[in-house]
């Protein structure tokens, strides 16, 4: 998205919360999204709870929130946990793609 491009994980965060509060449940795009934001600012314990958040609210992570998740954990040479979340993926049977 725009805002994680952009590095504003500040405004992905404000936008998703405002999305929350306007009574719209964040769907597995939102959360990737968010998640994508948080790692590109470098916060990746926080988008690493807002994974497992998503899991908590039911939505059931796709390829892409797990490549989120796997890359943001990459960037920051975190490569045992990119590692369990790519061995995550495998077990529930997410399909991997090119950038997996």
């Amino acid at each position: 998205t725009a805002l994680d491009r952009s590095g504003e994980w500040e405004r992905a965060v404000s936008t998703f919360e405002r999305m929350r509060g306007d009574g719209v449940p964040p769907d597995v795009v939102a959360y990737s999204a968010l998640v994508s934001a948080l790692g590109k600012g470098g916060m990746v314990e926080q988008a690493a709870a807002r994974f497992e958040e998503m899991r908590h609210a039911g939505v059931r992570p796709n390829t892409v929130a797990y490549n989120s998740l796997i890359t943001v954990y990459a960037k920051a040479r975190r490569s045992d946990a990119a590692e369990a979340t790519f061995q995550e993926m495998q077990r529930n049977r997410v399909r991997r793609d090119a950038y997996t």
